[in-house]
């Protein structure tokens, strides 16, 4: 008869109680928490005239884990391959010498400020809480000395477009 260690027992129990981070679904604990902070935009609350007044989701994102939990669920992805795209567009509607070239630099003038405004947001929720961390210090730093030009920059290209003439 073998002999079952009781100390090795307790252990391989309390093992097995300690949820995987990676569960059935296969969502970790980033994408839960860029659920919920997604899903606390749903979540309203209203003034004492029952008139609408915000939702939770401002509340969540003061939060550095909620936040990078967000910034992290972001879909580049999807924004870099629309960005390629409308480029590939653009380059294909040039060769040919089609006139509708300006909807497409529309597009991606407004795709571009997309992302912009996704910094400013982010770091307005970073800017409304007090804790000071690496990340809030990094983008904030970022995007006043590198990233804030290349937006001025593009709004008055598209500015300079849009009053030309010719264009």
């Amino acid at each position: 008869m073998p002999i079952v260690d009781p100390y090795s027992a307790i252990i391989a129990q309390q093992e097995a109680l300690i949820p995987d981070s990676h569960l059935i679904d296969g969502r970790t604990e980033k994408d839960w928490l860029s659920f919920l902070s997604g899903f606390a935009s749903l979540v309203n609350f209203y003034n004492k005239d029952n008139k609408y007044y915000g939702n939770w989701r401002p509340f969540l994102l003061k939060d550095p884990l909620f936040l990078t939990a967000t910034i992290a669920g972001t879909p580049f992805k999807q924004l870099h391959k629309l960005y390629l795209n409308t480029v590939r567009n653009i380059k294909k509607m040039i060769a040919v010498g089609t006139g509708m070239v300006g909807s497409l630099f529309n597009q991606l003038f407004d795709q571009l400020t997309d992302i912009f405004m996704y910094i400013k947001q982010w770091i307005g929720f970073m800017q409304s809480s007090n804790d000071k961390y690496a990340l809030k210090s990094y983008v904030i730093r970022e995007s006043t000395t590198n990233i804030s030009p290349y937006f001025w920059a593009l709004n008055s290209l598209r500015q300079n477009l849009f009053l030309n003439p010719n264009i």
